[in-house]
């Protein structure tokens, strides 16, 4: 009998040896961490995971698009690429082998202007080269923060047409008046106390990515400061992200006609007088500060 009544005991035993534990329901936790950035290009970022169950992959996206699978820790990408174009998003998305999914975003709005650019000035859209009223180069090589948290670039102008010469110092970054932003560059002759030579803002407040090219395209003031200040259409063209890269004089000429061709639709008289420089004094006051005028 004894052996008996112990049956029902080995019984609830066996059942609960064969109950399955507590299911794993939490996501994995992930954080991102890469290095600073000083220059548009790749960035590399590491995702930084952990977990109750074994982790089985992770994936980076650049924005959308999935850029990256890594399965084997430390989880790490060195395809996202950053750009001058717009704020850029990296995220990353670990799996567990519960089929749990944690993630975790960064958005990089730290634009880096470095690099070489070809710029003109010109006033008939149809007929740069008649029209043309000056051109050059500027070469942005340094970067700075400022009071609300974006970033300038800068560096140097020349200008070759027309004769003679000159060059100075050059700014570009966002610019903020009355609550609307601006980008803008701005080219200082080189001389202590002299006015700005020419203040310029892109139509839309951002670089135009033509086949993976920044194009700042806008309206110019040559004079800024004066009453009679003239009004152009305005191409700035990187022409390499290497500040001291050897660029032939033809490389420039072709990445000007290219990007005339391709933002050309926005090259519209109605457009550039649309375009006010309210935002300019604001503009300089940030620039001349950051260039240590």
């Amino acid at each position: 009998m004894k052996r008996l009544a112990a049956l029902p005991l080995l019984g609830l035993a066996l059942l609960s040896a064969c109950t399955p534990g507590t299911p794993d329901t939490t996501p994995p936790a992930v954080t991102l961490s890469g290095s600073p950035l000083t220059q548009a290009g790749v960035v590399t970022y590491t995702a930084n995971v952990s977990d109750a169950s074994a982790v089985q992959r992770v994936e980076f996206y650049q924005g959308s698009t999935l850029i990256e699978t890594d399965t084997t820790a430390p989880y790490t990408t060195s395809r996202f690429n950053v750009d001058l174009t717009a704020p850029t998003a990296l995220t990353a998305k670990a799996y567990d082998e519960a089929g749990n999914v944690g993630g975790t975003s960064v958005t990089i709005n730290q634009a880096s202007y470095q690099g070489q650019y070809a710029w003109v000035a010109f006033t008939d859209p149809n007929d740069l080269e008649a029209s043309l009223v000056a051109e050059g180069i500027s070469v942005f090589y340094g970067q700075t923060p400022t009071n609300s948290g974006d970033v300038l670039g800068l560096g140097e102008y020349g200008r070759f047409t027309p004769q003679p010469e000159q060059y100075g110092l050059a700014a570009i970054g966002l610019a903020t008046d009355g609550g609307e932003r601006y980008l803008a560059t701005q080219f200082f002759p080189d001389v202590e106390g002299e006015p700005s030579y020419l203040y310029a803002e892109d139509f839309d407040a951002q670089f135009t990515n033509v086949e993976g090219t920044p194009v700042f395209a806008g309206a110019a003031w040559f004079d800024p400061m004066s009453a009679n200040s003239a009004q152009t259409y305005f191409l700035m063209v990187r022409v390499t992200a290497d500040p001291f890269a050897t660029v032939t004089a033809t490389a420039k000429r072709r990445a000007l006609e290219q990007a005339r061709a391709s933002v050309g639709n926005q090259l519209t008289a109605q457009r550039l007088a649309g375009v006010d420089r309210s935002a300019f004094r604001s503009a300089q006051a940030t620039f001349r500060s950051a260039l240590g005028r």
